[in-house]
């Protein structure tokens, strides 16, 4: 089976006829989008389905999520769009990924709602994380005789 996409850049769901799924069931859409790499700064922008009763909640668990996730040193900021649509400005260097899967788990459990992350990498060039990744990569291949 091939990969589909939808117009946002997430992939399609099998169960995702056009977005009935976002339509007809408690669902909470996160699009990651990478804005700069120098400083790292990423955009998680959030659509909330017409079924989710209480839209604004996601308001106060992204305070919620802030302060319980602040020895990640990761700057925070929410801009709400409409009633059911916010951007979540990330700027950090090496937890931006940790935090964002953090708080989609944490939405999905205190909301009761089907979440679907989608978008950029935040693993991209310029992260941490790679570069280390890198660094044990090319270790590993030095001890074992691969290169010089």
């Amino acid at each position: 089976m091939k990969a589909e996409f939808t117009p946002d850049g997430s992939i399609k769901s099998p169960n995702d006829q056009d977005g009935k799924e976002s339509r007809e069931e408690k669902t909470i859409r996160f699009t990651l989008r990478a804005i700069s790499d120098g400083p790292l700064i990423d955009e998680l922008h959030v659509m909330i389905s017409e079924k989710v009763d209480n839209p604004q909640m996601i308001e106060s668990l992204f305070n919620t999520a802030r302060g319980l996730f602040k020895h990640m040193s990761t700057e925070l900021s929410m801009k709400k769009i409409s009633t059911k649509e916010y951007t979540i400005r990330i700027v950090s260097g090496s937890h931006r990924g940790t935090w964002i899967q953090n708080f989609v788990d944490f939405v999905k459990q205190r909301m009761n709602v089907k979440t679907h992350l989608g978008g950029s990498d935040p693993f991209r060039k310029g992260s941490g994380f790679q570069g280390k990744k890198r660094t044990r990569v090319m270790k590993g291949l030095r001890d074992a005789g691969l290169l010089d």
